[in-house]
């Protein structure tokens, strides 16, 4: 029944078959370009450029932070 809803009178005798979880299935592709369009209209890329050495300079402070350097 769900062939013959995609494929009218040529699903008779057909197996539907659209490859594993990895290679082209349609929901999957789906997904993928809806988050492209996200990173698109939001500008996620461009935060990370701006944002990005603001928190590698923040991440460096931890570094000197010596909680959790030794064990008691």
């Amino acid at each position: 029944q769900f062939m013959t809803q995609i494929s009218g009178d040529n699903a008779d005798g057909c197996l539907y078959s659209n490859g594993y979880t990895w290679s082209g299935n349609p929901v999957a592709c789906a997904a993928a370009l809806a988050s492209w369009d996200i990173l698109e209209k939001d500008k996620l890329l461009q935060n990370v450029l701006e944002v990005g050495p603001y928190f590698q300079q923040q991440l460096r402070t931890l570094e000197e932070n010596p909680l959790g350097s030794k064990k008691q």
